[in-house]
């Protein structure tokens, strides 16, 4: 005999409230929505009829309480979700779905919908009603933790073999002191296109589109990070806006002027080329660093960026006494200094304030950017605008982070860029522990 598919009996008599108390809405999608095949929504219907159906549930109570207080409101906020991750494609975040709602009761306006708090409680029963999780785009590379270990094994013996190579101007350390050791990468702001995380339905892929409308459809801009282990923050981070710089008013200057800890740079694709490092290792690596008064040799991590591997880059850094050591290949979110702490430091602080901004004044932020869907497309923050919010939020976190010593200290030791001549680590890389302290303990 055919076995019935067994679900929560409360979650049972959810799906059929809301099918029933919603005339003409599908069976189907109810039930899906819920995690219920629709034979079984079916059979469901049919049984609501006797009384023991219901009475079986523990809390009856709550199946008319957990009803939304808006539900045409909701279910038409879903039928565009819908439509625009499953159909256009593009990302959906929580304040999309706040400014959607907004407007959608604005439209409609049922009774109550002015004093409706858009908190986030509801969008979380909202996100829980309809089954939409927070996901990454599910089209990204992985590889295996034994490759992964794999690879950051022939790094540490890079480094340690690089510490050895010459007479140890560091007694523990070996040929680079811990003030000698520096690391720079590019960060993506919370502002950058595209995306890599959407809220999306459960159960389906989670494909991210890049949207392509408007300049600032692409990368608005990202940051050229620079740290050190140990000692002064003398190198300052680099905002790359998008562009070739040739369009900006005296208002940005002096906007500029005023930054305490950041230099304002373009380019067409606001990222690392060749030509962008070549510019940032003279003028603002190697020049800060020889005004700080550090006139030794410097160890720097780098990526396996392309523009960080070409022959005058690497012909160039020689001539500037940089020794470039480059890190494990695809393990950067668990063995970069950047990535894995400061890259995130920054972005949650940026990130708190660019939404901040962005829930006052969501027409002009997303209206360029993404006027597939917006009321006026013809209205949106200027570039000058912008820019200058940007690079003064970049300033203001780079001001915080810049002085906490143990935690840009932690960052280097955690990810295995700082260790003794005897291999004397603190390596804690999220998900590899275990297998890498054996994997060391072997390899010594």
């Amino acid at each position: 005999m055919r076995r019935r598919h067994q679900h929560n009996k409360d979650r049972q008599r959810l799906a059929v409230h809301e099918y029933l108390m919603n005339p003409g809405s599908h069976m189907g999608r109810t039930g899906d929505r819920f995690g219920i095949p629709s034979s079984c929504m079916s059979r469901m219907v049919r049984e609501s009829t006797s009384v023991e159906f219901w009475k079986k549930c523990k809390k009856p109570q709550q199946v008319v309480e957990s009803k939304a207080k808006f539900c045409a409101a909701e279910q038409e906020l879903n039928q565009q979700f819908l439509h625009r991750r499953k159909v256009l494609g593009f990302y959906v975040d929580g304040l999309w779905l706040r400014y959607k709602m907004k407007r959608i009761l604005k439209m409609f306006r049922p009774k109550g919908w002015d004093t409706f708090k858009y908190s986030n409680g509801w969008l979380y029963r909202f996100c829980k009603r309809y089954r939409i999780s927070d996901q990454a785009r599910t089209d990204q590379k992985c590889h295996s933790d034994e490759y992964r270990v794999e690879q950051i094994l022939k790094f540490l013996s890079s480094y340690l073999a690089l510490q050895k190579s010459r007479p140890a101007v560091d007694p523990y350390f070996g040929r680079f002191s811990p003030d000698r050791h520096w690391h720079v990468d590019q960060v993506p702001m919370p502002f950058s296109f595209p995306r890599v995380r959407s809220l999306n339905p459960v159960g389906t892929p989670c494909k991210i589109k890049g949207l392509v409308r408007s300049s600032f459809s692409h990368r608005q801009c990202s940051v050229n990070v620079t740290t050190r282990a140990v000692g002064e923050q003398v190198v300052p981070p680099v905002i790359i806006f998008y562009g070739l710089g040739q369009k900006f008013i005296e208002l940005e200057i002096l906007a500029w002027a005023k930054l305490n800890h950041v230099v304002v740079y373009f380019q067409k694709k606001a990222w690392c080329d060749s030509t962008f490092f070549h510019w940032f290792l003279l003028n603002v690596f190697n020049k800060n660093i020889r005004e700080s008064g550090e006139l030794g040799e410097q160890l720097l991590f780098l990526d396996n960026l392309g523009s960080h591997m070409t022959d005058s880059i690497i012909a160039l850094m020689k001539e500037l006494a940089i020794v470039p050591l480059f890190l494990a290949l695809n393990c950067t979110d668990v063995a970069a200094p950047i990535d894995h702490h400061v890259g995130c430091y920054l972005k949650v602080k940026v990130k708190g304030w660019y939404e901040a901004d962005l829930e006052q004044n969501y027409d002009l932020w997303r209206g360029g950017a993404d006027d597939v869907e917006a009321p006026n497309p013809h209205e949106f923050l200027d570039t000058t605008t912008r820019r200058i919010k940007m690079a003064q939020w970049l300033d203001e976190a780079w001001g915080e982070l810049r002085v906490m010593d143990q935690f840009l200290l932690s960052s280097f030791v955690s990810t295995g860029c700082l260790m003794g001549l005897r291999g004397e680590h603190g390596i804690k890389m999220r998900g590899l522990n275990g297998v890498l302290d054996e994997a060391i303990t072997t390899m010594l």
